[in-house]
């Protein structure tokens, strides 16, 4: 009976959570391609370009008849975060802004897996 017990854990831990992870990652990649949701809407409307307006007119960055920044509202603070990026082009930027999150991402679960002393799946 041990066997048994131990076998289906061993098939959840191993096949059935990643594979269930699987599905929902590749649902979420097909729903966008289908209904061709534009990527990284905030910072290509808003970020990206109230990082150029710091740089090249930064008193027109809360002017409501701005029509190249769609609803920036942050304090100005955050406009000149964007900075370093508005010297790549959009492509770039919108590649590298995506890396530093993934970074930020795998190190805050790396602090916290250490924090926690997290191991195994226990």
């Amino acid at each position: 009976m041990i066997s048994s017990n131990r076998n289906s854990r061993d098939f959840k831990k191993n096949i059935l959570i990643p594979g269930v992870l699987l599905i929902i990652f590749l649902v979420t990649v097909y729903r966008k391609i289908q209904l061709q949701v534009p990527s990284l809407t905030d910072f290509s409307g808003a970020y990206y370009p109230a990082g150029k307006l710091v740089t090249e007119n930064p008193e027109q960055l809360y002017k409501l008849s701005n029509i190249d920044i769609f609803g920036f509202v942050n304090i100005p603070i955050v406009a000149y975060l964007f900075v370093p990026f508005s010297w790549l082009d959009p492509t770039t930027a919108k590649v590298a802004f995506t890396f530093l999150g993934i970074v930020a991402f795998i190190t805050a679960l790396g602090v916290m897996i250490k924090h926690f002393e997290i191991r195994g799946w226990s």
